[in-house]
């Protein structure tokens, strides 16, 4: 019983989320986040070398 009790919270906080969210402000921030490529993990080149 618990357990089940447990999985709800999780469910009703992202459905209560979810109807809070703002698509056109979520889209704005998409289009801020810019198309840079991710650096390696770590943050260091193919040749080991710091790219930072």
């Amino acid at each position: 019983m618990a357990e089940k009790l447990a999985a709800l919270r999780p469910e009703r906080y992202f459905r209560d989320r979810a109807g809070r969210a703002d698509s056109a402000d979520f889209l704005a921030n998409l289009e801020k986040a810019g198309t840079d490529i991710a650096l390696p993990a770590g943050g260091f080149g193919v040749d080991g070398e710091d790219v930072v």
